[in-house]
């Protein structure tokens, strides 16, 4: 029995270390010259694309506003914002979702798209930034199937303060709630945003209501299990080059800085907002007029935390594959 506890031991500890040399072989991404230069002609095609995965309210803003900081070259359509790749002639486009209920009509401008051709062609146009906040592909298991020149990077947050934060900051004055003129409660705004990581990390649309999407509730509510929280935790863990949390970037500054220098090669990393990790809550300003939303109890925000179980879980997950990541870099 005690050989057996023992083999099982160091079987366990054999795939830990694998693991961890399988993020280090994601996060080595150099060239000939060493680690890729972020500086270059914007005229002439670009050596490296970072493809930032935006989740809504998880200080993506802050992230983007770094990537400007660093002189990263943004898509024409967008070159002082968020750089969205989704974006074509300010339309948004919709990838072809395959499992979409039959309720959910066909929106006109729906389309399969090929993301690693778009990719392609920014990077012929010296593009090196690029953001994507409202659908990210569900990304192949093969991992070649990922240009070697393409760096993933996402930023998480604590789901509960996420989901906080995009509801007081929509209901407040962006006019997002089914009903016009009027404020929704946090429990039907959690289901609308329902485990909102681990539908995008698997092919699933971001569609808040009112984005001009005929099917965002539908999409929504697209059912959700622990296989999908599997895939997206493998899909950080296979694909990505750098994952981060919020809280690591606000309030551990230093080993943020680390991390970016060594991963992008960012020397700029002195975020624009410190507490940008706060909840905020809706306050009109001077002579605006405001539908200020119901202040959320605990009792509501526990409610709404239970229909985004899965996301906690995904959340935490990310929290290990980041402090893995950072231990393979020397930034802890």
């Amino acid at each position: 029995m005690a050989r057996t506890r023992a083999a099982e031991g160091g079987l366990f500890h054999v795939m830990k270390w694998l693991a961890l040399a399988a993020i280090a072989v994601h996060l080595s991404w150099r060239t000939d010259d060493g680690l890729a230069s972020v500086h270059h002609n914007p005229e002439s095609p670009a050596t490296r694309l970072v493809w930032f995965l935006h989740f809504h309210k998880a200080g993506g803003s802050s992230f983007t506003d770094l990537a400007s900081q660093n002189n990263e070259t943004k898509r024409a359509i967008d070159p002082q914002g968020h750089s969205h790749f989704e974006l074509d002639d300010e339309k948004l486009r919709w990838p072809l979702i395959d499992d979409v209920p039959e309720s959910c009509g066909q929106p006109p401008n729906r389309e399969r798209i090929d993301w690693k051709k778009d990719l392609e062609k920014d990077m012929r146009r010296g593009v090196t930034f690029v953001s994507t906040e409202h659908w990210f592909p569900r990304l192949p298991k093969n991992e070649e199937d990922i240009p070697s020149n393409v760096k993933l990077v996402a930023v998480l947050r604590e789901p509960r303060s996420r989901l906080l934060s995009s509801y007081y900051f929509h209901n407040c004055r962006w006019g997002r709630c089914p009903v016009e003129g009027s404020a929704c409660c946090l429990t039907e705004w959690a289901k609308m945003e329902a485990n909102m990581y681990t539908r995008m990390l698997n092919g699933q649309p971001y569609t808040p209501t009112k984005m001009g999407h005929a099917c965002a509730t539908e999409y929504s509510q697209i059912p959700m299990n622990e296989t999908h929280v599997e895939f997206g935790v493998q899909s950080l863990r296979s694909h990505f080059g750098l994952v981060l949390t919020l809280d690591t970037l606000a309030q551990r500054p230093e080993v943020a800085q680390c991390a970016l220098q060594k991963v992008l090669g960012w020397n700029r990393t002195t975020l624009p907002k410190t507490n940008m990790n706060k909840v905020k809550q809706c306050r009109p300003k001077r002579g605006e007029t405001l539908t200020v939303p119901p202040r959320a109890g605990e009792r509501e925000i526990a409610k709404a935390m239970e229909l985004n179980a899965l996301d906690v879980r995904l959340y935490q997950e990310a929290v290990t594959i980041e402090e893995e990541m950072l231990q393979i870099l020397g930034c802890r």
